[in-house]
């Protein structure tokens, strides 16, 4: 047991480590504590349909802004999430060892733990029939969002160096070229998660 009240099945969940928590699963001690709760309220069922390691930035958006010492870390683990995508298999494994199903507490965790998160996030978690494919698509909404804000920002800086030597005709037509080519770059396929 941590200081947070987690015992090791929560962490391997809590981490995505489906080959930990596969091996965990096979001792009976840990599968009849299938639902045991941490000192949040979180059961390892729960810690697996929130994905945080996967999913931080739709709950952060903005962690860059606030604190790079949990984007850094965060963003050199994302390859191993990425590439793998094991929450899903987590929640598979622990339903499969007799987890109840609910994911009310983790919905209420992620609403009142999220307050930075974007307001039609925040209400497509609150609806969500299936909240754990929500949380993961979402987080490619998130990266479009950082995409444009980047180009944005690029424009901007564009605008404030050059705009005194472009008349407004031409200044129009290069914004309208650099927002066509900014919006295809971003599109939901082609954005990439923001680091």
């Amino acid at each position: 047991m941590d200081g947070k009240g987690r015992n090791l099945l929560i962490r391997a969940a809590a981490k995505g480590y489906a080959f930990a928590v596969a091996f965990l699963l096979e001792l009976p001690e840990v599968k009849q504590a299938v639902d045991q709760r941490d000192l949040s309220g979180l059961r390892a069922f729960d810690h697996a349909v929130l994905a945080f390691d996967q999913t931080l930035l739709v709950c952060q958006p903005d962690l860059e802004k606030f604190n790079p010492f949990a984007l850094v870390p965060f963003l050199v683990v994302q390859p191993y999430y990425e590439w793998r995508s094991p929450y899903p298999k987590v929640a598979r494994l622990l339903l499969e060892a007799g987890a109840a199903p609910k994911v009310e507490a983790a919905r209420r965790h992620w609403l009142d733990n999220c307050p930075n998160s974007d307001v039609e996030m925040r209400r497509d978690v609150a609806e969500a029939t299936e909240l754990q494919p929500t949380l993961l698509s979402l987080r490619f909404e998130v990266a479009r969002l950082h995409c444009m804000r980047r180009a944005q920002d690029a424009f901007d800086l564009m605008q404030e160096i050059f705009g005194a030597r472009w008349s407004a005709e031409r200044m129009a037509a290069e914004e309208q070229a650099f927002w066509e080519k900014k919006r295809a770059e971003c599109g939901s396929e082609g954005a990439q998660i923001p680091g």
